[in-house]
């Protein structure tokens, strides 16, 4: 759904289904934080807001079996004195811009103790498209751009649709349909409006910059909201950011590219084993293999988590 400032974010409460190719069905419930899950941001615990896209928010997976449930039980074992809560905000398609647009707009009210971001498909070109932000060039800072709601009772009546939403959540092609049209445009950032990249160089010299830019601005509000903050790829076979660590690493952010661990086990495999068949994003074995892969990164993250910093 799109909320009051036209960002694209999970909805408030309640139960979807979702059906998939050859009929399988998955069912995705939600908090009030417009999160994955039915637990809503506990006071007693030291909350960890997870950003990321469909394979984060766990697509075609039910909600045990998505990587970041599993992660929770991997930290429900780590003896501290609170406990870690896990908010999975990820959202199908989100691009590391939509993950600021989420942190500026909400992250305050869920006062993190600590922000994992999870790099994948395409993040930083689905930030190039939008309309939402704009660098400055003067300073390289991302600055956030009104946007007109045009046809916003149209829209509201689609939305608020029984049959609409039935199909949507009963038909693939629907979803499929809607995801095109919300995404015509994108939601994120842009350098210069209408503009491409004209070379393999230029795309990767716009993809740099515009995440140098984007974690420029999380790492900022990390420190002002004192919250760890740590970057991971999923490491997933066909995701390579060659120069992300490079940044990450000018940027002073935690990074870990669970590539090392994860490539090599798909490609041993076959990557045919860790995807859903027809659709691309991890199976159960393949959240597993990420889940597993990250928890050797995390563990420590989490037992130094809420110290002195």
């Amino acid at each position: 759904m799109l909320d009051d400032e036209n960002n694209l974010v999970n909805r408030s409460g309640g139960r979807v289904r979702h059906e998939l190719v050859e009929g399988r069905v998955a069912y995705y419930d939600f908090n009030s934080a417009h999160q994955r899950g039915t637990e809503d941001p506990s006071p007693t615990a030291d909350r960890v807001l997870v950003l990321g896209d469909s394979f984060t928010f766990g697509w075609g997976l039910p909600q045990e079996q998505t990587y970041v449930s599993l992660l929770q039980k991997r930290a429900d074992t780590v003896p501290r004195e609170r406990r870690v809560q896990l908010l999975n905000a990820a959202v199908g398609g989100w691009g590391t811009a939509d993950e600021v647009a989420y942190l500026r707009k909400y992250g305050g009210d869920i006062a993190p103790k600590g922000v994992i971001v999870f790099v994948s498909f395409d993040d930083f070109r689905r930030a190039l498209k939008s309309r939402s932000f704009h660098i400055d060039p003067a300073t390289g800072d991302i600055v956030r751009v009104p946007v007109e709601r045009t046809g916003s009772d149209a829209k509201k009546f689609i939305q608020d649709s029984a049959v609409y939403n039935w199909l949507l959540e009963h038909s693939h092609l629907v979803q499929l349909i809607r995801q095109a049209i919300v995404f015509k445009g994108g939601i994120g950032v842009v350098t210069t409006p209408d503009t491409r990249p004209a070379s393999p160089d230029a795309d990767v010299a716009a993809q740099k910059e515009v995440a140098y830019a984007l974690f420029r601005w999380i790492k900022r509000w990390s420190d002002e909201h004192n919250a760890a903050l740590i970057v991971l790829t999923t490491g997933w076979y066909s995701i390579d950011y060659p120069w992300l660590a490079g940044t990450m690493k000018d940027l002073g952010i935690d990074f870990v590219d669970l590539g090392d661990t994860v490539k090599p086990v798909m490609l041993r495999d076959g990557p045919e084993t860790y995807f859903i068949r027809y659709d691309g994003h991890p199976n159960t074995r393949g959240a597993q293999l990420i889940a597993d892969a990250a928890w050797q990164a995390l563990e420590p993250w989490f037992k130094a988590l809420g110290k002195a910093r």
